[in-house]
């Protein structure tokens, strides 16, 4: 418990008269965004270098009190800068992260954790000459209380290093419908763009609302561009000729001795071997480098307008 406490977990109760009502309410979700999110929000702030007014969207499910008049009244004169996103009823198997791909991996840890309680308890009372028959596991509630925390901050160890945050990042990929997915690399995806241009070009309302909280949107009344599509984002003559040797046959014709990188150079025009991608059989480089379509008219890339499109998302 103590542990938990000094990790920063936040400890409260429901306290509703309202019936229906389980772990979260008004009360808990006000308390959540005061203790959780907005701390979380500043550290990012903070260590991102972004500017004070930063945007940032909540993204939550349908849950009574997340769409109530109160709780969206309170986002709006408390967190101006918060955007509620919903994901639509009945779509959180599909759509919502923790539903898609953390529930499983939380709830699997949570019930390893109480089955170790329960193993551990009954050998402990075993080895004190208990009979088997006479066992009996404690209903006492501190003790219970201390198990289930710890239990709790196990996971989060677990979330927060090794494999933890793949396994986040893991899970918002795999939230997919038709041809998008909520991965971050969605956000400077050049086919994303043009169809968030076109979509609030042809989108008045929406686009309304989020101007009427960022300003006015760069971009969106210009004309579609084909800029920056797969294919044209990948350029064979980026791709130095001892990796294509290496690539096609299996040669390493580097000079005796080298056992440098087959790229290394940032400076020579050519494609970092991690930027190297393989498309149709042949090695293609996908880094921006000397691709003029990874431009605008005005001299500024692609990735500086989304980002400035993007003003309002952490």
């Amino acid at each position: 418990m103590d542990e938990a406490v000094r990790l920063g977990f936040d400890f409260t109760f429901a306290k509703s008269q309202k019936r229906g009502s389980h772990f979260s309410t008004l009360k808990t979700m006000k308390e959540w965004m005061e203790n959780v999110y907005v701390p979380y929000r500043d550290t990012v702030v903070r260590e991102e270098g972004l500017p004070a007014d930063q945007k940032s969207i909540l993204f939550l499910d349908c849950y009574p009190v997340h769409l109530s008049e109160d709780f969206r009244t309170y986002i709006r004169s408390q967190h101006p800068n918060v955007f509620l996103v919903y994901v639509p009823a009945g779509c959180t198997g599909i759509f919502q992260p923790a539903d898609v791909g953390l529930q499983r991996v939380i709830k699997h840890q949570l019930k390893q954790h109480a089955l170790d309680f329960l193993v551990r308890s009954h050998a402990d009372m075993l080895s004190d000459g208990i009979k088997p028959e006479d066992v009996r596991f404690t209903q006492s509630l501190p003790v219970l209380r201390d198990t289930s925390v710890d239990a709790t901050v196990k996971v989060w160890h677990f979330l927060k290093g090794g494999n933890g945050p793949e396994i986040i990042r893991k899970a918002w990929e795999k939230c997919i419908v038709r041809d998008w997915c909520l991965s971050p690399k969605l956000l400077t995806d050049p086919k994303m763009k043009r169809e968030l241009q076109q979509y609030l070009a042809s989108h008045s309302h929406l686009r309304s609302e989020i101007e009427a909280k960022i300003g006015q949107l760069p971009g969106v009344d210009e004309e579609p561009s084909d800029v920056g599509d797969a294919d044209t984002d990948l350029h064979a003559s980026e791709v130095s000729i001892a990796a294509v040797v290496e690539h096609e046959f299996g040669v390493d014709v580097r000079p005796t001795g080298d056992t440098a990188p087959l790229l290394q150079d940032p400076h020579d025009g050519l494609a970092a071997e991690g930027d190297l991608e393989v498309r149709e059989g042949h090695l293609m480089s996908a880094g921006v480098g000397d691709n003029i379509d990874a431009f605008r008219d005005d001299g500024t890339s692609w990735d500086e307008y989304m980002q400035a499109a993007q003003h309002y998302m952490l």
